[in-house]
């Protein structure tokens, strides 16, 4: 357990926070406030202390011990030093040496990172990159910058300057950003979008064109990336025009990085996590467009998981990467205040997991949803899901996100346990028909064990090993009639899938627990018993999710009035995910 201070710098306004480091992150107390740049540094930085003062002056006992001080601000800046350079959003702060100042004010180790590269580390381990080593971060917000994880390393550079992408030049013309013209960040930064659409309301305007904003009396200096959001999202054509626009240049900006680094995902925040629905369209053609296939299909482009709070736990998470503390897998909810998802589906929590492995390069055997998609899984099997239940659209991420959870488990040798009643029981059943024999496949067994089991049937059964397939170990926890009603007679009934759970299941192994409401009590003993065994759970319900909601990984929640119609959205959902680990296994 270890207490950190945070500040998250930005240009506009700033934050003060105070976090308990252990399962979890726990933010205690934040302030926020204007940062009021256009007032000089000395103002600023008088505000950010008096705020630290504040907090720290409203705690006492173990809370005083203050391990570190992360700051998280807008580069270029010497992390290293702990040295603030001379960041475009924070006018007047050149070569500050702020973490020297910080630590001689409240004699506490101060560190500073990037804004993007501390939010990369707070993704990482909290949000939507866990379980995943090779994931890149974008900020676009006021600044298109980009944090790296490689192979479980920050990428720095030598001069920490690595992940400046907004620099690289898409077009030869166009918004400028980062000092040049038709740059990733010029077309994509809100200030950027803003610019484009004062440009494109100009050329209409030109044309003799009615443009909507300009005729409800919106001045032309004052379009900016919001307003046109806003009009986009009631229907306005030509707004959806610019966003599509963005959203090409965008998915450009993204084959760049998805060829050159080959990440498991790129997470996106900001203008993404609010409007993804205007720009995936136009990005992913852009994308399939220009990106290599084989590490195209690798990747998964998501929006933040931590939501508004990411500054903050960045700032935390700044402090904890220097000191070598990672936090640890537990009960708390890493983001309670943004724990769902945008699209309603993935919920991030910490699971039990009895793991111990606290250094920061070693995550990719800890047991979490996420990961780096396969290079041979076909996406049409995903996406004609979509196609065919259109309903099912805003779980497309936790869908995605249980496949990786289960993906992840069979490759590591683990397997996957469900539950359910009635007729999710029967649910549970198909599901291990499916997973332990051929579905859409043979599943012929390799040469060699072939070559054994031949050998061992010789003179009772020719060739046996073409009466065999490969299978994916599963088990439904519903099937074992003597076992179930003895533990109910003899135990207790609502207990009788954690006993079978306890019994067979082990670290890193799946659970899939299955319940129309969410509700279901002996479901749900299950889901709280898989967290004590470091054990994650994909949860299957209807919506709102019920008690499984807070006990799930990952979170799918389907769309019905009544049972039958929420059990008639899981059957295609778990076809899904057995054919995609069928691809990817066989």
């Amino acid at each position: 357990m270890a207490y950190m201070l945070g500040l998250d710098i930005g240009g506009t306004k700033s934050a003060v926070s105070l976090a308990r480091v252990g399962k979890g992150i726990e933010i205690l107390s934040r302030v926020s406030f204007p940062t009021e740049t256009h007032k000089g540094f000395k103002h600023s930085r008088q505000k950010l202390f008096s705020a630290v003062r504040g907090i720290l002056g409203g705690i006492d006992g173990e809370e005083r011990d203050i391990a570190g001080i992360g700051v998280s601000c807008g580069g270029p800046l010497d992390s290293r030093r702990g040295i603030i350079l001379s960041p475009p959003n924070l006018p007047g702060w050149d070569n500050i040496p702020f973490a020297q100042m910080l630590y001689d004010e409240f004699g506490i180790p101060a560190f500073i990172q990037n804004d993007a590269n501390a939010c990369a580390l707070a993704e990482w381990k909290l949000g939507a990159g866990r379980g995943c080593d090779n994931l890149i971060f974008l900020t676009m917000g006021t600044g298109m910058g980009a944090g790296i994880i490689s192979q479980g390393v920050l990428l720095q550079g030598q001069n920490g300057m690595a992940g400046e992408v907004g620099h690289i030049r898409l077009e030869e013309e166009g918004p400028v950003g980062y000092h040049k013209a038709g740059s990733f960040e010029g077309f994509c930064r809100g200030g950027g979008i803003g610019r484009l659409a004062r440009e494109v309301t100009k050329r209409l305007l030109a044309q003799g064109r009615e443009v909507p904003w300009i005729m409800d009396g919106i001045a032309l200096e004052d379009i900016d990336a919001r307003i046109i959001a806003d009009y986009a999202d009631s229907g306005c054509e030509e707004a959806r025009d610019i966003y599509r626009l963005v959203g090409s240049k965008l998915g450009k900006g993204l084959s760049i990085l998805i060829d050159i680094l080959n990440p498991g995902k790129i997470i996106i925040g900001s203008i993404f996590v609010r409007s993804r629905h205007l720009l995936i369209e136009s990005m992913e053609e852009a994308v399939s467009g220009e990106a290599l296939g084989c590490s195209r299909r690798a990747c998964e482009i998501v929006p933040a998981g931590l939501g508004e709070s990411i500054g903050d736990y960045a700032a935390i998470m700044a402090a904890c990467y220097a000191l070598g503390i990672e936090p640890e897998h537990g009960d708390a909810a890493y983001a309670s205040d943004n724990a769902q998802g945008p699209d309603g589906g993935i919920i991030y929590r910490a699971a039990g997991s009895t793991s111990t492995e606290g250094a920061w390069g070693k995550a990719a055997g800890k047991i979490r949803s996420g990961g780096t998609t396969d290079t041979n899984i076909d996406m049409d099997i995903f996406e004609r899901l979509f196609k065919r239940y259109p309903e099912l659209n805003p779980q497309r991420d936790s869908i995605f996100a249980a496949y990786n959870l289960m993906r992840d488990a069979y490759k590591n040798g683990k397997k996957l346990l469900v539950c359910g009643n009635g007729g999710s029981s029967a649910d549970a059943d198909h599901i291990v028909g499916e997973l332990m024999k051929g579905f859409n496949k043979k599943r012929p067994i390799d040469v060699e064990t072939a070559s054994r089991i031949d050998s061992c049937f010789k003179g009772y059964i020719e060739r046996a090993s073409t009466l065999l397939q490969g299978a994916l170990p599963a088990v439904a926890l519903t099937q074992h009639t003597a076992l179930s009603t003895a533990f109910s007679n003899d135990v207790r009934g609502d207990m009788v899938f954690a006993q079978q759970l306890y019994g067979y299941g082990s670290a890193g192994d799946v659970l899939l627990a299955i319940s129309t409401s969410g509700n279901a009590c002996n479901v749900v003993n299950a889901a709280i018993l898989a967290r004590a065994l470091g054990i994650p759970v994909v949860g299957l319900t209807g919506q709102p999710g019920g008690q499984l909601a807070d006990l799930c990984d990952v979170l799918i929640a389907v769309p019905g009035s009544t049972t039958a119609e929420i059990q008639e959205l899981h059957l295609p959902i778990y076809h899904t995910l057995c054919a995609m680990l069928e691809q990817t296994f066989f």
